[in-house]
């Protein structure tokens, strides 16, 4: 066996042409065969050009990289070689090991759900390694219990044998075995590239050497002597710290231009990061738009693509019992074929879908049929044309959404009654063709097959596996699918090479731009494994003898590749750092950079920073200035943004730098208008407020109360909510059981479960007895509210819930206590909850229907007694504030007792009940009322405050609030400007919203007769 040192990649490229040229020169015939082997694609590429470039034909040479060489020994041996194991069936049979255990790892999977895949990786590590069970023994109890896992997985992997599948060490073996016979077929074999294999390839190169015909070109700089300085590099190396990530990819498309500019051709300019998982999103958009052409070892997801994530919504759909944030996702996908569920995709209403599944608050699989059915009858010809108009558009909405919602429900049905892996598997495939359109990208059709030949190997489960239910069995769809990556680029398109640091290895280029040398970024952060710790690693290494890998001791590897990328580049070098992360937080340089300024003969700074380091600024106006000083490079859209943040005309000198470039546009005119009309303090009419919440008008249908008081509140936000449909995120923060919503419905389905009229009538003769039956009610229905909101959670999560529950139910025990003696008190005999009530109201000239839910409404001695369930944290005295009602701020209460009272009973009490674990933590008040008297005080000005949020809502008048306090939990603080100066000034002389604005003065003083109501002024 020939072996050759190469200490960089151009000196490794000059020595596999000589070893190449000589073997051609030695083979018996113009075709007979040599074989070119090396670890990466990337590598083989860049050797199969060069070889082109500078030996001319190439017949008879073959370029493999390891798995191919294992492929081609096998092939030669029998006319169909084994398939590889997919990483389904491979965690599938770790799982199976552990479930077969009883050990310490057993134990640790009944407690958390990741064990098995980290087991199946330390398990992949030790196949690699060709280390055998019995090698494991003596070293430590959880030691052995890897290895019986071990033998019981190798054991799985022989009975897969016979369906010609195998895992990547499997097929090293078979390749082995076949090697010494097979081998002299491939003729001279030339190994190329770094050395640091697996045992398993390291096994199979030394089988091919037994027909004496391998061959070894090594790349293996000495990384001691670089950065001792004994080896200098042979670039010119430059530093760059740039303000964040989209800068630092911008600031490698304009390097690449401007090389390109001085006659670099792209192919050899290389952009290499550690790993370009952070920056694989923002690639191709940067790309392209600056004009550049690429080719990339980056992959994403393929959940990242549309057509795969709405498979694994539908799936999670069924599992989850058709819970409303599932269901929506799906009917808002981009791939979902709306003709299978019986529409023309023009007639598809997803928004109006959204808004009315969000009023009925839907859940469940029998919500989104019968309370969707109670909404399509017709409307009483009594009501007037308004509210007619708006029940016969609300009952089209719930009959097209029923409709779709049955058709959706048959097609999940096979899914839900899938009793195996395989039924499982054939319903998610059928589910994939009949529902989802046929992506049209090239990306996202890949991704699709990949997602499918997955779901195929899922199907394979059975026999592994026990079919756990459609729940887990779709929580595993998504790890598996989790797993899949679709490269951003198939095979080598040209342009700039965008690769990580291991694809880089051996390729050369005449210039090298190094992204991400801050901390976090390079050199990758050690992390032990979980399941067999480096300390057993080492060990195991030194009593086999065998290269196994040691993850936590990472710092040669990262140095030997620090060492191989900057002896990759002849002419230069650039390394860049971001100053900050994506939430703006600072960044430090990488703590390699002030070895790395050592190494290359410069200055190091403060903080290992090197002192002449080019800083790109933060914003916009001086990075274009920056960038047009040094690159004299600037992306048109840049350029705009730049000429309008520097010029004293903002917009005419962004429309003069438009026109320039031929972008004067209808969509550049628009924003124009916009930021014209947001500096300007002047109104021209109703137009000059359009950026500024003023819209066409528009019919408003029915509200609800909580509706009615955040038109109340922020006529803006309600603007957003309920005119856009935009809405918030709805999944709780990680770490958290239950957000604060879901938490609010398991307690309202727990205190409906609790109150009937049999325990009011218990309450009212022996209060003790109905206290005691009310908790027992809470205890049976408290943790099943709670799971029901809480569907799929790990069983850490679980046991956060459980406690959850045990406050909750102490809590919810000491309030019906309490709650009960006051109505047995009242003589409460009737009671309903979440009863929904509809109501017609007159407003002076306007008129408006209510849909209104109440938590409870109850009927007393002296009439109806209407409360009002709080969960949260906010101040409940406000609730009855008669100023805050009567300016319109807090409206919820007292639109209850308006509808109530419209069945024609007197009203007792309206109230908020305060609801909370820690309620004197949270607030020391327990409830908020308005008593019957105080309600027939305060009927006028609520009318009157109603009437003019009425007005403004169907004129589309939405002004922004002017009072002082901050906005601290609104969701639409980013699209609002209270903050802006000429928009407040705008506001508060617009003619329109004037009468608004005069609610903000009015104060009241509740007294027994009337109110009174005067201006603060």
């Amino acid at each position: 066996m020939l072996h050759v040192s190469c200490s960089d990649a151009f000196a490794l490229e000059r020595a596999f042409l000589a070893r190449l040229a000589d073997a051609c020169a030695r083979r018996s015939s113009p075709l007979a065969p040599i074989t070119v082997v090396a670890p990466t694609a990337r590598l083989l590429r860049a050797l199969q050009r060069a070889a082109a470039r500078e030996l001319g034909a190439l017949a008879g040479v073959s370029f493999l990289v390891h798995r191919g060489l294992a492929l081609a020994l096998l092939e030669r041996a029998e006319p169909s070689p084994p398939e590889l194991l997919g990483s389904a069936l491979w965690e599938a049979a770790a799982e199976a090991a552990l479930r077969a255990g009883s050990g310490a790892l057993a134990q640790t999977a009944e407690r958390f759900d990741s064990t098995a895949g980290a087991l199946a990786s330390t398990l992949r590590d030790l196949r690699d390694a060709r280390v055998a069970p019995a090698d494991l023994r003596g070293l430590g109890a959880l030691a052995e219990e890897v290895g019986n896992s071990l033998a019981h997985v190798e054991s799985r992997l022989r009975s897969f044998e016979s369906e010609r599948l195998v895992d990547a060490a499997g097929l090293m073996e078979c390749a082995i075995a076949v090697a010494p016979t097979r081998a002299a077929q491939l003729g001279t074999v030339i190994h190329v590239g770094a050395l640091d294999v697996t045992e398993s390839v390291r096994a199979l190169l030394q089988a091919v050497n037994t027909s004496g015909r391998l061959e070894i070109v090594a790349l293996e700089p000495d990384e001691k002597s670089l950065f001792a300085g004994a080896t200098k590099i042979a670039a010119a190396v430059r530093f760059v710290e740039a303000p964040d990530l989209p800068a630092e990819l911008d600031l490698a498309a304009r390097t690449a231009l401007v090389w390109y500019s001085q006659g670099v051709p792209l192919e050899e300019i290389g952009i290499v990061a550690r790993s370009l998982e952070p920056y694989a999103d923002l690639l191709e958009s940067t790309c392209r738009r600056h004009g550049l052409s690429w080719t990339s070892s980056a992959a994403v997801p393929a959940l990242r693509r549309p057509t795969v994530q709405a498979l694994v919504d539908a799936v999670e759909c069924a599992a989850e019992g058709y819970r409303r944030p599932a269901v929506m996702r799906l009917l808002r996908s981009p791939s979902l074929r709306t003709e299978f569920l019986g529409f023309r995709s023009e007639s598809w209403n997803a928004d109006a879908f959204d808004r009315l599944s969000r009023e009925l608050s839907l859940e469940g699989e029998p919500a989104w049929t019968t309370e969707l059915a109670a909404l399509e009858a017709p409307p009483d010809p009594a009501w007037p044309h308004e509210r007619r108009r708006a029940a016969e558009f609300r009952g089209a909405i719930a009959r097209d959404l029923r409709s779709a919602m049955e058709r959706l429900v048959q097609s999940l049905e096979p899914l839900r009654s899938a009793t195996s892996w395989s039924r499982f598997a054939e319903g998610a495939l059928r589910l994939e063709s009949e529902l989802f359109v046929a992506p049209t990208a090239p990306q996202d059709a890949r991704a699709r097959e990949e997602a499918a030949a997955a779901l195929a190997e899922i199907g394979q489960l059975d026999g592994l596996l026990p079919y756990p239910g459609i729940e887990a069995a779709a929580a595993r769809m998504r790890r598996v699918l989790a797993r899949v990556r679709e490269p951003l680029a198939r095979g080598d398109r040209g342009g700039v090479r965008f690769l990580d640091l291991q694809q880089s290895r051996g390729v050369h280029f005449r210039r090298l731009l190094w992204l991400g040398l801050h901390e976090g970024g390079f050199p990758r952060e050690p992390r032990e494994d979980p399941i067999l710790s480096d300390a057993l690693r080492a060990e195991l290494a030194h009593k086999t003898g065998r290269r196994v890998p040691i993850p936590g001791d990472t710092e040669a590897s990262e140095r030997l590749l620090a060492a191989m990328a900057l002896t990759s580049a002849s002419e230069e070098v650039v390394v860049s750092w971001q100053r900050n992360d994506e939430r703006g937080r600072p960044r430090n340089p990488s703590p390699f950079l002030r070895e790395l300024a050592r190494a290359v003969g410069a200055e190091v700074g403060r903080f290992g920073r090197p002192a002449e380091t080019r800083t790109i600024p933060a914003h916009p106006a001086d990075q274009a200035l920056e960038v047009a000083r040094t690159e004299k490079l600037l992306a048109p859209s840049t350029a705009i943004a730049a000429s309008a943040l520097l010029s004293a005309e903002r917009v005419e000198g962004a429309r003069s730098a438009a026109a320039a470039l031929s972008m004067l546009e209808a969509g550049f005119l628009e924003g124009f208008q916009q930021i014209e009309c947001v500096d300007s303090f002047r109104i021209r009419g109703d137009r000059g407020m359009r950026f500024d919440g003023v819209a066409a008008p528009a019919e408003l249908r029915a509200l609800a109360p909580t509706a009615l008081e955040e038109l109340g509140r922020c006529p803006l936000k309600f603007f957003f909510r309920h005119r856009l449909g935009i809405r918030a995120l709805e999944e709780p923060e990680d770490g958290e059981v239950l957000d604060a919503p879901a938490l609010g419905r398991a307690v309202h389905r727990t205190l409906e479960g609790t109150y009937d009229d049999e325990l009011l009538h218990l309450a009212r003769t022996d209060c003790r007895a109905a206290i005691a039956q009310a908790k027992e009610r809470i205890a049976r229905t408290l943790q099943v509210s709670l799971a029901e909101e809480a569907p799929g959670r790990g069983r850490r999560q679980r046991g956060l819930l459980a406690a959850l529950g045990r406050r909750w139910e102490k809590a919810l025990g000491q309030f019906v206590a309490e709650d009960l003696e006051r109505l047995a008190a009242a003589g409460a005999d009737e009671v309903r909850c979440e009863e929904p009530r509809t109501a017609t109201l007159r407003l002076r000239e306007e008129i408006l229907q209510i849909d209104a839910r109440f938590d409870r409404i109850a009927k007393s001695r002296l009439g109806l007694w209407i409360s009002d369930y709080k969960t949260g944290r906010g101040r409940i005295e406000d609730l009855a504030s008669p100023t805050q009602i009567a300016r319109g701020r807090q409206l919820q209460l007292m639109i209850y007792g308006l509808v109530a009272r419209a069945s024609g009973a007197p009203i007792a009490r309206i109230e908020a009940l305060r609801i909370h674990p820690d309620l004197d933590a949270v607030d020391r008040k327990g409830a908020a009322a308005i008593e019957g008297l105080r309600f027939a005080e305060l009927e006028s000005p609520v009318v009157s405050a109603l009437a003019v949020l009425v007005r403004l809502a169907r004129a589309g008048h939405y002004p922004i609030t002017l009072e002082e306090e901050p906005c601290v939990s609104c969701d639409f603080r980013p699209a609002c400007r209270r903050a802006h100066a000429p928009t407040r000034q705008r506001h508060s002389v617009f003619e329109a919203a004037s009468a608004y604005y005069a609610l903000g003065d009015v104060e009241v003083k509740v007294t027994r007769s009337a109110p009174v109501r005067k201006s603060k002024s």
